[in-house]
């Protein structure tokens, strides 16, 4: 023991010293530790020294390689200044060849800049400025001085009317009204602009408020002030003033704004306008507002919102009744205008009002009386009954688009409206006198209500049959409606769940209220609710949640028991008791003993404690799957739904930005070939996919017929063929999906509306969407005024004033844009330097069309330019508008224009008129005998 005791001893030592050996390199390290972090910092700070270092040697040898340049200049400008009085005193004198040499190195680097004139490359152009440039800086000595002097040549230059460095008070103004500033906010930026450049870009601000006063249109405008109930989120009624703007007289308005479009140059009759004023009514109703206006189609952008006179503005919904009740007075005075009389320069001119009609589906039908797209005849243009819902539904593969009866007019309208026949409401009148035919089919609205109903429906129900196994259905809708079952049988499985178990817990405290009057009598509750006829009756041993007033009569005593004195607790049970034809004996007369009793309640507590645990399964099976097939459709969770959004987002076509749906421009971007092509990659090539695709093809060729663009009778039969192969890919890729409205209208309606307007899309609703987002910009600006009149005359005086400015700019813009930077000389110039011509025929919607295409020598251009496109069609009246045409095309600067072509602007120039007529008539003179397969074979023809 004792030896064991000395070992024990001896080892404790040793560990003793271990420890101590251990602390000691503890402490050791931490002294290392620390010795380390500061020679870290040090390095770290010598670092920082010797880029600082560094950065400052760098700038001193810019600064040294700056001042170094200096002198050089200054001394070949003193010997430059030295060599100009010698020249003058040895005029006779012969002068060496180094000497003059010199001089003309000098005048070389400092001669005069007039090639900029005569420069017509881009190259040579910039070579002058650099030399211009390099000239300034010799005059200067530092960056601030240099700086300093183009300020004070511009601020002399803004004082010279021939040169423009500052805005003209109309400029400003447009400026202003198109930025929505605000007084404050012009002042900040005048001064600004000073602070930063030494003058002032901007006109003075009382020069900008005479013109706003000329173009004020406000005092057309009278405003009232509308109250309404409507409820808060705290669920309190509450009375809310809203502004209602409405114009006073609109024939006034139309005038002036076609004296002015006249006064710029941008009022046009072509062969769609013919020589008649054209003006369609547009409405819309965007976030809060209704917004009533009328657009002038006689412009180059007839569909652009700035062109837009505003009549009214309200807020609530564009239905029958709200527009018959605020807007009557607008469509009174444009059902009377048939004729409008405008000032031109050479007098007073009256023209004929040819009227049109836009908006959506559900506004053009309250314009005419229709009852909407839910109706038994869903559509506003022909009274054709069908339905698109529920079983007696009719499919895309029953359907004959060819089929449908005559269009209803304004006289079927009013005849209807008597009987309320034909989904007509009963005593309605057409708020406009617009034949329905003149009414414009919806652009945007059509092409994406088909896209979203039958398209995007079918993508997400893919991707989810994909992502979720027991997804078996592949569209998004009978999805919808899968889910829409499971939501009602759930609901109904859990108020099972909850009745069973309350009626468990029931048992449960009667069979406990026997055990306790079991054990104590004493402890029975008699009050203080009344007590039944049973001689033991336990509801007042219940607690307040479950005690019902449910009451049951024997039919032997005639007595009257609860429910739980009898042992009644099921619903079932209860249902069963509760019934007239039943017999029911209590429990007194069928003398149970207490003990029997409580027997009865535990048997009944078990029976319904089993059936709530079979319930409480069902309702999580239940659960469970809607809760899958909640997410897979409202979430995009799995990995094939994130594929299709990911690939949506790629596109720039998010729709979770745009509240859960798509805009017109992201159905554009949708509808392209690429973006077809990429979004069908992400799902399994089948035959069923291979179909949605070439219906998806065809849709992006309707969809790019929504244009301004004219076309001819020709150019309609092959859109007529296009809409067919679309309409037949649709029942072959969605034969059992329903025809909505948007797709019957598409089908039956589109080509017949343009042989009769030969145009789709020059002026649709996509203005008044445009139309909205202004509206809402001007909403915000004038947030802050309290008053409601003060308010909505404020949002329609500037709503006014920038449609008047940008259509009084519109001229001078379209002009700076389109006019050539030359000279008449320079014209001739150019003209000499088109080595040769060609022309290319190409094929676009099974149209023939040649493509005339310039090709330069010199380094004017360096690639061929498109000049003129032109239609070659089967009648002979197209024959006369080309040579009209190609005729007026003089090569001047005013026909030097800039054309859309493609995404970019490109330079179009117009060749001689003779040799381009002369190209033209030769392609276009034997179109009678023209075979297009031959045509399109060849390529192209070259035409010298």
């Amino acid at each position: 023991m004792r030896g064991l005791e000395r070992e024990n001893e001896r080892i404790s030592e040793q560990l003793e010293e271990e420890k101590a050996r251990h602390s000691i390199c503890r402490d050791e390290n931490v002294v290392k530790d620390r010795e380390l972090v500061k020679t870290r910092k040090v390095l770290k700070d010598c670092e920082e020294k010797n880029c600082y270092l560094s950065a400052e040697v760098l700038k001193l040898t810019q600064q040294l390689e700056k001042t170094q340049k200096s002198i050089d200049h200054m001394k070949r400008a003193g010997l430059l200044e030295s060599l100009k009085p010698s020249a003058k005193a040895h005029e006779n004198v012969p002068i060496g060849k180094k000497e003059e040499k010199a001089v003309e190195h000098e005048e070389k680097k400092f001669g005069t800049f007039a090639g900029y004139t005569t420069a017509l490359s881009k190259y040579k152009k910039k070579r002058v400025v650099s030399d211009a440039i390099a000239f300034l800086k010799s005059g200067t000595t530092t960056s601030e001085d240099y700086n300093e002097l183009i300020r004070s040549i511009l601020k002399r230059s803004c004082k010279d009317d021939a040169i423009h460095f500052k805005l003209s008070a109309q400029e400003t103004f447009i400026l202003r009204c198109s930025l929505h500033l605000s007084d404050g906010a012009l002042k900040f930026f005048k001064r600004f602009g000073v602070e930063k450049l030494g003058f002032d870009i901007l006109a003075s601000r009382p020069e900008v408020s005479a013109l706003r006063k000329e173009l004020d249109r406000s005092f057309n405008y009278i405003c009232h002030v509308d109250e309404h109930q409507t409820v808060l989120p705290s669920g309190r009624m509450t009375t809310v003033r809203s502004g209602r703007l409405l114009v006073m007289n609109l024939e006034n308005e139309l005038s002036m704004r076609l004296t002015r479009l006249e006064e710029n140059g941008r009022l046009i009759f072509d062969e769609a306008t013919g020589d008649d004023i054209v003006c369609s009514l547009a409405g819309d109703k965007g976030a809060e507002e209704t917004k009533v206006c009328i657009a002038i189609e006689n412009t180059s952008d007839a569909n652009s919102p700035d062109g837009f006179i505003l009549l009214c503005v309200y807020e609530g919904a564009d239905n029958a009744d709200e527009l018959r009740l605020k807007v009557s007075d607008v469509f009174e005075m444009f059902n009377k205008m048939q004729t409008i009389t405008y000032r031109t320069k050479h007098g007073s001119q009256t023209k004929k009002v040819r009227k049109h009609v836009i908006g959506d589906i559900k506004f053009l039908s309250s314009v005419y009386g229709h009852q909407g797209q839910s109706a038994s005849c869903p559509c506003h243009i022909c009274p054709l009954s069908w339905s698109y819902r529920g079983q007696s539904r009719v499919t895309l593969e029953e359907v004959d688009f060819d089929a449908h009866p005559d269009p209803r007019t304004l006289k079927t309208y009013r005849r209807d409206s008597q009987a309320g026949s034909n989904s007509v409401r009963q005593n309605s009148e057409p708020l406009c006198d617009v034949e329905p035919a003149d009414a414009k089919l919806p652009t945007v609205h059509l092409t994406s209500g088909v896209y979203e109903y039958y398209f995007e429906q079918w993508f997400i129900g893919q991707c989810n049959a994909i992502d979720v196994t027991s997804v078996e259905i592949n569209t998004l809708r009978e999805q919808k409606k899968k889910l829409a079952r499971l939501i009602k049988k759930e609901k109904a499985e859990e108020e099972s769940l909850m009745l069973y178990s309350a009626a468990a817990d029931e048992a449960h405290c009667a069979a406990t209220s026997y055990n306790i009057i079991m054990k104590s009598p004493v402890c029975h509750l008699k009050k203080p609710i009344r007590i039944c006829d049973s001689s033991v009756c336990i509801v007042n041993h219940l607690s307040k949640e479950k005690v019902r007033d449910e009451w049951v009569q024997c039919d032997a005593c005639n007595k009257d028991f609860h429910f739980c004195c009898t042992s009644v607790f099921s619903p079932d049970e209860k249902a069963e008791v509760s019934r007239e034809t039943s017999r029911y004996i209590c429990d007194e007369c069928q003398h149970l003993s207490l003990h029997d009793r409580r027997q009865k309640a535990a048997k009944a507590w078990n029976a319904l404690r089993q059936r709530t645990t079979e319930l409480s399964n069902v309702y999580q099976t239940l659960y469970d799957e809607r809760v899958v097939l909640e997410r897979s459709i409202f979430q995009p969770t799995g990995r094939k739904r994130k594929q299709y959004e990911r690939t949506l987002l790629e596109l720039g076509c998010d729709t979770h930005v745009w509240f859960e749906a798509h805009t017109g421009n992201q159905i554009r971007k949708v509808l392209r070939e690429e973006s077809i092509d990429k979004i069908m990659t992400i799902f399994p090539d089948n035959g069923k996919n291979r179909l949605v695709k070439n219906a998806l093809y065809g849709l992006a060729k309707i969809m790019t017929l929504s244009s301004k663009a004219v076309y001819s009778e020709l150019e309609i039969d092959d859109i007529e063929a296009t809409v067919k192969k679309f309409l037949g890919d649709m029942k072959k890729a969605f034969a059992k999906e329903p025809v909505i409205p948007k797709m019957h209208v598409l089908g039956c309606h589109l080509i017949s509306f343009l042989r009769r307007h030969h145009s789709w899309g020059k002026c649709s609703e996509q203005g008044m969407e445009h139309f909205h987002a202004r509206y809402n910009t001007l909403k915000k600006t004038f947030h802050p005024v309290r008053n409601v009149e003060n308010r909505t005359r404020l949002m329609a005086g500037e709503a006014t004033l920038a449609t008047q400015a940008v259509s009084d700019d519109g001229g001078n813009a379209h002009e700076r844009r389109c006019t050539a930077l030359m000279t008449e000389a320079d014209s001739h110039h150019i003209r000499s330097l088109i080595t040769d011509y060609q022309i290319i025929i190409e094929r676009h919607i099974g149209v023939l069309r040649p493509t005339i295409v310039l090709n330069w020598k010199d380094d004017f251009y360096p690639e061929p330019k498109i000049i003129h496109m032109a239609r070659i069609t089967e009648y002979w009246p197209e024959k006369q508008v080309i040579e009209d045409r190609i005729t007026k095309s003089q090569f001047d600067p005013s026909f030097c224009r800039l054309l859309r072509t493609d995404e970019q602007w490109k330079r179009q120039f117009f060749m001689d008129p003779e040799k381009e007529n002369e190209a033209v008539m030769k392609l276009i003179e034997p179109r009678k005998n023209v075979n297009e397969k031959d045509v399109r074979q060849q390529g192209q023809t070259v035409v010298q």
